[in-house]
């Protein structure tokens, strides 16, 4: 494994691998509790380059206010699906 450390999935937060797919190419993946299945969208010749792509993306604070966001955003609608629920039942 390369030396730099993988950053964790800016979708779901989760810790992340590398992988070496069956034609030698290098891609990052996620396989976190919440089903995101984040990936890396491109193959790379070596495992620095698939970890230096991966890390590289949207500050850690930018990525944080997103992920509270999302789960507002996630409590709103699991709140909407109860009340509908509670109007279908009566």
């Amino acid at each position: 494994m390369s030396d730099e450390a993988l950053k964790p999935c800016p979708f779901c937060g989760a810790r992340v691998a590398t992988y070496r797919d069956e034609i030698g190419g290098y891609e990052v993946y996620c396989d976190g509790e919440l089903g995101c299945a984040g990936d890396g969208d491109s193959r790379y010749s070596t495992e620095a380059e698939a970890i230096a792509a991966w890390n590289r993306r949207a500050p850690d604070d930018e990525i944080e206010r997103l992920r509270a966001a999302r789960e507002r955003a996630d409590m709103l609608i699991e709140a909407a699906r109860a009340a509908l629920k509670e109007t279908q039942n009566g």
